[in-house]
C-alpha cells in the first residue's frame, strides 16, 4: 500500500472541530472510512484545545494511519488568529505528536522569525512540509 493508500483508502478525511474532545471523536470516526486524515488545528478554539488534542494524538494515535496537519491563519482562509511563528509552532508540535505531514501556507516559512526558522532545519528530517497538493 502506498503512503496515501489505494482505491477508496486514498480519500483524505478532513477533521475540524472547536474542542479537543470533539476533534478526537471525529478522528476515530474518520478512521473507520479512511486511513488518511487532515487535522485542521486552526479550527480548535484555543491554544489549550490544540495542546489537549495533540496530547491525545501523541498518546492514543491509531496505528497505520497517516495524519496531515494544517493550521491556517485568517489571512489564508483559516480560523487561526496567531502570527506566522505561532502557526509554525503548532505544526512543529503536530509533527512531534505523530503527524507525518505538515502543510504550512506557501511563503510562511520565509516570514517566520529567525528562532522559529532555526528550529525547522533541525526538525527537517522529522518534518515534511507540503507547499502544494
Amino acid at each position: 500500500m502506498s503512503l496515501f493508500g489505494t482505491g477508496l483508502r486514498r480519500i483524505c478525511a478532513v477533521v475540524a472541530a472547536s474542542t479537543a474532545d470533539e476533534m478526537s471523536k471525529m478522528v476515530r470516526s474518520a478512521l473507520k472510512q479512511t486511513k488518511t486524515v487532515e487535522l485542521r488545528l486552526d479550527w480548535l478554539s484555543s491554544d489549550a484545545e490544540r495542546a489537549r488534542f495533540l496530547g491525545w494524538l501523541a498518546t492514543g494515535q491509531p496505528r497505520n494511519a497517516t495524519f496531515l496537519a494544517t493550521c491556517r491563519r485568517r489571512e489564508g482562509g483559516g480560523k487561526f488568529a496567531g502570527a506566522v511563528d505561532r502557526e509554525l509552532y503548532w505544526l512543529i508540535q503536530a509533527r512531534e505528536a505523530g503527524c507525518q505531514w505538515c502543510d504550512p501556507r506557501s511563503g510562511n516559512l520565509a516570514k517566520a522569525s529567525r528562532p522559529v526558522r532555526s528550529r525547522i532545519p533541525r526538525a527537517a528530517a522529522r518534518l515534511a512540509f507540503l507547499t502544494r497538493l
